[in-house]
């Protein structure tokens, strides 16, 4: 007989998704809540364990601790569900192989953000010294970000149809040293594969933005910006920080000129505010900041992406914050990646989210030259916008408190002439910059793996290192 689903992860699955579609009814209570049931489950020895609780829950201002047992319920419930099966590992040699061979698993090979970045760098690997497998566990989709990941590999072997234990021989079998993992407990992942231990390196790199919990989950790639050292004791990976932003973005031609903005429902002479978020990163505190910045300046809008089930309580938020609710506009999805991008050129501002950065939507508004304004949050997903655009040679649009960066944000939507300049002198070195440098990104993550299997093939256990110390 099937085991009764638990009460306690129904009612907190219920309740995560009620925060991400922006229904914040009850949010301070729920989030009390959160943090008494993990807690208490933990002391008691019976803790939660629900593989979509550890990424879904990373928009949510949880404290490190509780975040932490959330993943690491999972993760040791992976590894007992797996060690019957475990597969021998292979033996070390003393010697480097002529390639190193990379395995990377991802279920994203389609129109996902992630292939958006991983897909330069993995074409960017150095084939004289690395080869490049994939392990696509999604049902094979032809996308142009779908063929250009396949393109960056020496080989893809579509693995949706092949049940965990298959996958991890295959990966067994096609001697891979190191098995990069792309997507954590996000939607269509097999972490399952990955505690099987086909490979005697295991390493987690983008994907979810949180620790796995899994002691079978050898490394984490950040870099110390996104990931400080001393949030290590949160993480149950080894880090390995990179001496640049772990972010690295294929530019692509886009038309000559953006739509206009009667096409996309914007004022001609307002101020665009702009986030192109999923809702779920929304939470009521910036939600908050916008509406006062729309009551400070009466010409402004903000543009965000259409998304139904949130929008009735966005629009109820702005009605209470006495907002008239046409001053939100939401956009619709368009089918094209280029039309997205070059529609951001209508936006003044691009405005992050503090308990979930963007990630690839940052980026992505910079290579159109939007300029984008974060403010650093509690949790593993709320520095990275930190990183990109420490990267960016921006630091002046990295705030720490919320208070800042609406001041801010206000300063720069009522002085042209700041916000024209920042937008010139980013112009001017946006070809230069790293984010837009994957054979440099590459570079770095293929000393990482170098290292990693100096310290395996010496029989070392994984250790956290930091590339620019390393090379002092």
């Amino acid at each position: 007989v099937d085991a009764l689903p638990d009460p306690r992860v129904i009612y907190l699955a219920r309740l995560t998704v009620r925060q991400a579609r922006c229904d914040w009814s009850g949010r301070t209570e729920f989030l009390a809540n959160v943090h008494r049931i993990v807690r208490e489950s933990e002391s008691e020895g019976v803790p939660i364990c629900d593989w979509t609780l550890p990424f879904a829950t990373n928009w949510l201002p949880l404290d490190d601790d509780v975040r932490y047992a959330l993943a690491c319920a999972v993760g040791n419930a992976i590894e007992q569900r797996t060690s019957a099966s475990r597969l021998k590992p292979r033996s070390a040699s003393s010697r480097r192989p002529p390639k190193l061979r990379l395995g990377y698993i991802t279920p994203d090979v389609r129109d996902h953000p992630n292939v958006s970045l991983t897909a330069p760098v993995l074409a960017a690997h150095d084939r004289s010294r690395f080869e490049v497998i994939a392990y696509a566990l999604n049902a094979r989709e032809e996308d142009p970000l779908a063929t250009a990941f396949r393109a960056s590999c020496d080989r893809v072997h579509e693995s949706h149809a092949h049940d965990d234990l298959a996958v991890a021989r295959r990966i067994r079998d096609d001697g891979i040293d190191i098995l990069i993992d792309l997507a954590g407990y996000t939607d269509l992942a097999r972490p399952e594969i990955l505690a099987l231990r086909p490979a005697p390196i295991n390493c987690a790199y983008l994907g979810q933005p949180g620790t796995s919990g899994a002691r079978w989950m050898d490394y984490r790639i950040s870099d110390p910006i996104s990931t400080p050292p001393s949030t290590q004791p949160w993480w149950s990976e080894r880090l390995a920080l990179l001496s640049r932003t772990m972010f690295a973005y294929e530019s692509m031609p886009l038309p000559a000129a953006p739509p206009t903005r009667a096409e996309e429902h914007l004022p001609d002479d307002a101020f665009v505010f702009c986030c192109f978020h999923t809702a779920n990163k929304i939470d009521p505190m910036v939600f908050g900041v916008w509406m006062r910045l729309l009551r400070q300046i009466p010409h402004a809008v903000l543009w965000l992406p259409r998304h139904e089930p949130s929008e009735p309580f966005m629009i109820a938020e702005a009605r209470a914050h006495g907002i008239d609710p046409r001053r939100l506009v939401f956009a619709q999805r368009l089918p094209s990646k280029a039309d997205h991008l070059n529609r951001q050129r209508l936006a003044d501002l691009f405005l992050d989210t503090p308990a979930y950065n963007a990630h690839t939507t940052a980026v992505e508004a910079l290579l159109v030259g939007l300029p984008v304004l974060t403010c650093t949050g509690r949790g593993p997903a709320s520095r990275v916008a930190a990183s990109i655009l420490h990267a960016a040679g921006l630091p002046q649009m990295i705030t720490e408190a919320l208070r800042d960066y609406e001041a801010r944000a206000l300063s720069l939507a009522t002085r042209p002439g700041e916000l024209n300049n920042l937008r010139s002198d980013w112009a001017h070195r946006r070809a230069a910059c790293s984010l837009y440098d994957a054979k440099g990104l590459a570079a770095d993550i293929e000393r990482c793996y170098e290292y990693m299997w100096d310290r395996h093939v010496r029989g070392l256990l994984p250790e956290s290192f930091d590339l620019s110390i390393l090379d002092r």
